[in-house]
């Protein structure tokens, strides 16, 4: 795979581990989604601490 595809599966899996999967879908309900967007920057959040702890 190469490492566009790779980034790509491991951002869809911080989506559903922040349950904001319908982000990706419609921007537009996401922006009105408060509660979701603070769940998925927190998933980011330690997806970012995960990898600078490798």
């Amino acid at each position: 795979m190469t490492e566009e595809r790779l980034y790509g599966l491991k951002h869809t899996q911080i989506l559903m581990r922040a349950g904001c999967l319908r982000i990706r879908k419609s921007k537009k309900a996401a922006k009105s989604n408060i509660f979701c967007i603070n769940r998925l920057t927190e998933a980011m959040r330690e997806e970012k601490v995960g990898v600078v702890r490798q």
